[in-house]
């Protein structure tokens, strides 16, 4: 069975032809012979377990698509549409999501150290429970996002948007939040040491029994 990739303007990427074939089989055997899925339009597809690692979804549409227990580390994912897709325990480390609209996106479990979220959109974003030491927000979005339990030590929050988010006991241990906006954020038991607070706002924040030290 042949199944074709389009990307976004209709136009054919990548097909391929074989005995049960499935999307996921296409995508790694394009992926395997070094095709780009930039603009591919993957939206609402099953991509459960799948190996993308260094695969270039730069400008994809992936909104609502099952991507969880995937390995996407070095992955492109740079403008692309993720809104509302399912990552969980995923691994995302060194992945790049600059400019992603990942609004809704459940990273849930997910290893995700050093990745790049650069000016992304994480409105309403889940990360609970999910290793991002070292991960860069510089300029990110992230309204009500979910934090809980997450490791973030390390990780840059530099001029990033907090307002509503919800840290509650987060290890935030020499992490950056130089001019971040966390107007009502959750903080409760936080692990706040040694972390750069420089022209943060807390308006309206709970900082209760968190570790300043």
């Amino acid at each position: 069975m042949e199944i074709t990739i389009k990307n976004t303007d209709g136009n054919i990427i990548f097909k391929y032809d074989c005995e049960d074939n499935t999307i996921k089989k296409t995508i790694k055997k394009a992926v395997s012979k070094n095709v780009s899925l930039n603009k591919a339009d993957l939206s609402d597809v099953n991509l459960r377990g799948i190996k993308l690692y260094h695969a270039d979804l730069s400008d994809a549409n992936l909104s609502g698509s099952n991507l969880s227990k995937t390995n996407l580390a070095k992955a492109n994912f740079e403008g692309a549409n993720l809104k509302n897709a399912d990552l969980q325990y995923s691994i995302l480390n060194r992945t790049s999501f600059i400019g992603a609209d990942l609004a809704g996106v459940n990273f849930r479990g997910s290893e995700i150290r050093n990745a790049d979220f650069t000016k992304a959109n994480l409105a309403k974003a889940i990360f609970k429970e999910s290793d991002l030491r070292e991960a860069n927000f510089t300029k990110a979005y992230l309204g009500d996002a979910d934090f809980r339990f997450t490791c973030l030590s390390y990780t840059n929050f530099e001029n990033s948007n907090l307002i509503f988010a919800d840290f509650d006991h987060a290890n935030l241990c020499k992490a950056s939040l130089n001019n971040a906006d966390l107007f009502k954020a959750n903080l409760y038991g936080a692990d706040l040491s040694n972390t750069d607070f420089r022209y943060a706002k807390f308006n309206g924040a709970d900082l209760s029994c968190t570790n300043l030290s």
